[in-house]
């Protein structure tokens, strides 16, 4: 009957709770300072309280169940059964004593029974007749309470005539006790239980989402840039939106900020209070690359709102092929992208080089071995060779793009540049630079502030000077492996600014007419396999360029051009035979033009090197 009305209870009660719901729902959606999460309780909310509901009713079911099973009621413990007894033995002693032999036998009887059942320890009869008496359980031998005195009889209320029964209660007692215990056995193993029950509610629906969440965040704290793990699969529905949220917005700051803000996010999420962005700068050392595409401006204008679809259809292969190389992408500024490479690769093979300079300069015979490894079977990229090969790979894959292929056949964009096809101009220089964040709370931007992003800006513009469509400093031409070394050409010595300290120039001949789909570089096109791509240019005619480049820089200018000319002319021949050959030369005739504006004739103050352009 209980467990009836207990069901009941629990029904009524979910019922209540819908209904107050339901009226409760109108009045506060028509309120709009109520907020929304009372009226629509969240999965988590629902699965905590019927949980904690249906422990609660299972609790109080156990507690109506076996409370009465294992409590001792007061009937049962108190003095109703000795009453009675002394009552029964009453009325027989009066009998007996008017004149029934019987009923004093059927007295003695009891009052014998009761001393085996009953522990009875001591009896008199109203008239002061006593039927049984033991001292042994009689104070002073036994303890106060365990000693039980009963008065009863038929004229007892109205005469004060009474027969008296003493009881030695230590085994009821004990029985109390025990029973006792066995309920407080039962009330510690339901709390007990109760607790551990309500602490798995607890951390499945509060504290494990709670500490699963702290430790993503925590994990994204540590490491901003790298890959946040997933919930496991039986998460709740606002867990896991709560989660994929968190992901989302690091994976924004991840794209957003790049890994130039990287000390930026963690210590922001490190620290409490406001978020303050603006903090002093580190130096690092830095690997830029700088690219930009080639006549954009007349692409805006014809292309115009396609332009959006063509400019992050360049960026997409400038980002993957530099992401793939161990690179990363910094900005992209419109027509242009600035990419880097940095860390603790970089930090060894600068190292690693450094080391290697005052092994030379001081004659010492020993050199680092990888340094000496210009095999190709034996080679090993290093960080300096996975930029050049990122950069010969995005310089190959825009010409093999089908998208922007299909893009520039804009009729007004081809009218205007006929023939026209995405190019990129590239430069690369390796230097130290202040990584933090520029701006103010308002608006920051994680960034490099360095003198070598302006060179590597230099280079990029340098290389419409040239006509080719890479250049690479002395710097970054020393982080090259052998290997690599052997395939790149020097073209000339330059310096960036009036007084600044000259340094050679390089360039990595790449055929125009190559072009691979971005789809299949990703396989075919990575650090291990993109020098494997023939050269623009043969081994003689690199050699040839070689004295060419000699005599001009060392001011025997005419001298130079006769070298030079006559290498480009049989390059010329040659590349008709050959249409992976770029003929004529470009850095060939820009030097053949910049000595011709002073007639083949070195200044004066000729020291071997001109001003960057």
């Amino acid at each position: 009957v209980r467990l009836v009305r207990l069901v009941r209870v629990v029904k009524l009660y979910k019922y209540a709770m819908q209904r107050g719901f339901h009226r409760a729902g109108p009045t506060r959606r028509g309120n709009a300072e109520a907020p929304d999460w009372k009226d629509n309780p969240s999965a988590v909310g629902r699965a905590l309280q019927e949980s904690i509901t249906l422990q609660v009713v299972v609790g109080v079911l156990l507690m109506l169940i076996v409370f009465p099973l294992i409590s001792v009621t007061e009937t049962r413990i108190g003095l109703d059964y000795d009453l009675e007894l002394v009552d029964q033995v009453d009325r027989l002693w009066r009998t007996h004593r008017d004149g029934s032999a019987s009923a004093g036998s059927a007295a003695y009887s009891v009052v014998k029974s009761a001393v085996d059942f009953q522990s009875l320890a001591y009896f008199e009869t109203y008239d002061g007749t006593v039927l049984f008496s033991d001292p042994l359980l009689q104070p002073p031998n036994v303890r106060a309470e365990e000693y039980a005195v009963a008065q009863a009889g038929a004229r007892c209320l109205s005469v004060a005539e009474c027969s008296v029964g003493a009881f030695f209660k230590r085994r009821d007692l004990m029985i109390q006790s025990e029973y006792s215990l066995g309920l407080l056995a039962f009330v510690l193993v339901l709390l007990v239980g109760g607790v551990m029950v309500f602490n798995r509610i607890a951390n499945k629906y509060c504290i494990a989402p709670i500490e699963k969440l702290f430790a993503l965040v925590n994990s994204f704290a540590k490491d901003p840039m790298a890959k946040l793990g997933n919930f496991e699969n039986d998460s709740l529905d606002e867990l896991y939106e709560l989660e994929q949220s968190i992901r989302k917005i690091a994976s924004l700051l991840q794209v957003g900020i790049g890994l130039a803000g990287k000390e930026t996010i963690a210590r922001c999420l490190r620290t409490t209070g406001d978020i303050n962005p603006i903090a002093v700068g580190i130096k690092v050392n830095c690997l830029f690359g700088f690219c930009d595409i080639r006549q954009f401006t007349d692409a805006t204008e014809c292309l115009q709102e396609q332009v959006m679809l063509f400019t992050n259809s360049v960026g997409h292969i400038v980002h993957h092929a530099v992401h793939d190389c161990g690179g990363f992408a910094n900005k992209n500024i419109g027509d242009a992208f600035l990419v880097a490479w940095t860390g603790d690769k970089l930090e060894r093979r600068i190292a690693q080089v450094q080391h290697s300079d005052r092994n030379k300069q001081i004659g010492a015979v020993f050199v680092d071995n990888e340094l000496e490894l210009a095999v190709r079977d034996k080679w090993a990229p290093t960080v300096g060779d996975l930029a050049m090969a990122s950069f010969i790979r995005l310089t190959i894959c825009v010409r093999g793009a089908t998208a922007l292929s299909e893009l520039v056949q804009n009729p007004a964009l081809q009218k205007r540049l006929p023939g026209y096809t995405v190019r990129l101009g590239c430069g690369l220089h390796v230097g130290w630079a202040i990584e933090g964040a520029l701006g103010t709370q308002k608006k920051i931007d994680a960034t490099y502030l360095s003198p070598a992003t302006n060179i590597a800006m230099g280079l990029e513009s340098a290389t419409k000077q040239y006509g080719n469509l890479l250049l690479v400093s002395q710097e970054t031409y020393k982080l090259f492996s052998p290997f690599v070394r052997q395939l790149v050409r020097k073209i000339d010595c330059v310096f960036a600014t009036a007084g600044a300290d000259p340094f050679d120039l390089y360039t990595y001949d790449c055929s125009t007419s190559l072009a691979v789909h971005p789809d299949e570089a990703k396989e075919k096109a990575m650090a291990e396999h993109v020098f494997d791509y023939p050269l623009a240019i043969t081994p003689a005619f690199r050699a040839a360029f070689a004295e060419g480049l000699e005599f001009y820089l060392q001011g025997n200018w005419a001298e130079a051009k006769l070298t030079l000319e006559m290498a480009n002319e049989q390059f010329a021949v040659n590349a008709k035979k050959n249409t992976t050959l770029d003929a004529p030369d470009k850095p060939t005739l820009a030097l053949l033009k910049f000595m011709g504006a002073s007639d083949f004739k070195a200044p004066a103050d000729w020291a071997g090197s001109r001003e960057l352009e």
